[in-house]
């Protein structure tokens, strides 16, 4: 069933170990998971999909949007039978979207016209901390795409930039930073 594959993939990536457990702090160094580390996780994830009902099944798979008691924008219900808390999806290209008390950071082709990777790791790592405390499982971002096709793309600047080699840099070091 192909509902079930969509959330073998989420839940194996879910139950990796963190690469920021592992290598805090470390930009030099991006951590992949070993093949041991990711069949453990696949069949972790086999497992718990095994015991979703096929209306659990299709919960997580379709979420909610905007949860305004949780503040997230979008919210994966909890499976409190299995212990599964939930996911809870926040965005914001320069800062928490939708939060009081966040920083705003400067947007993503400010930082990638610097061509600055520890910069664009800080800003990752800075951003990340945010959404974490304010209870994120999921940040919706960073965004790349063709962007600058039409000078009145309003969300250009958004993205890194229109170069594909520099957005590639500026996704990386903010993931790691994330």
């Amino acid at each position: 069933m192909k509902i079930s594959v969509q959330l073998y993939s989420w839940i194996s990536i879910l139950v990796l170990p963190s690469a920021a457990t592992k290598h805090p702090g470390q930009l030099s160094e991006l951590y992949v998971p070993s093949v041991e580390e990711w069949n453990e996780a696949e069949s972790k994830a086999h497992a718990f999909v095994a015991q979703l009902i096929l209306t659990e099944k299709v919960t997580m798979v379709t979420g909610t949007l905007l949860d305004v008691g949780t503040g997230c924008i979008g919210r994966i219900r909890p499976v409190s039978r299995l212990g599964f808390p939930g996911l809870c999806l926040l965005d914001g290209p320069n800062a928490i979207n939708r939060a009081h008390l966040v920083s705003t950071f400067p947007s993503g082709i400010t930082v990638a016209a610097s061509w600055d990777r520890e910069l664009m790791y800080e800003r990752g790592l800075a951003m990340g901390s945010e959404f974490k405390a304010k209870g994120a499982h999921v940040i919706l971002g960073p965004t790349t795409g063709p962007l600058g096709r039409h000078p009145q793309g309003g969300r250009n600047w958004e993205g890194s930039s229109p170069d594909p080699y520099l957005s590639g840099e500026a996704i990386k070091y903010t993931l790691i930073g994330h």
